[in-house]
């Protein structure tokens, strides 16, 4: 993915359930609680890695580092994350 400018919609996946499941950083993803959606760039800052994502429809900012636009975390479009998790599904077979 580009790095994405201020005002650039992105799209991710999330759940709410499973945080902490096995230690501090660990998740378990439940298929039928993943959801997918989009966010609006509204900081951007590469000298602190992060960027701050308004959450569309639940008026709330997430912030990730920079390192997960590389690693396929947050997408510039809904079907390119369709595809990624695609992707990743096929692998486990």
């Amino acid at each position: 993915m580009n790095i994405p400018k201020i005002g650039d919609k992105v799209w991710f996946f999330f759940t709410d359930l499973g945080r902490r499941a096995w230690h501090d950083d660990a998740t378990l993803v439940y298929p039928n609680v993943l959801d997918i959606t989009s966010g609006t760039v509204v900081f951007f800052k590469e000298f602190r890695d992060e960027i701050h994502l308004y959450i569309d429809g639940c008026n709330e900012i997430a912030t990730i580092g920079i390192d997960y636009l590389d690693d396929e975390w947050v997408f510039c479009s809904k079907e390119e994350a369709i595809n990624a998790m695609i992707r990743r599904l096929d692998g486990l077979r």
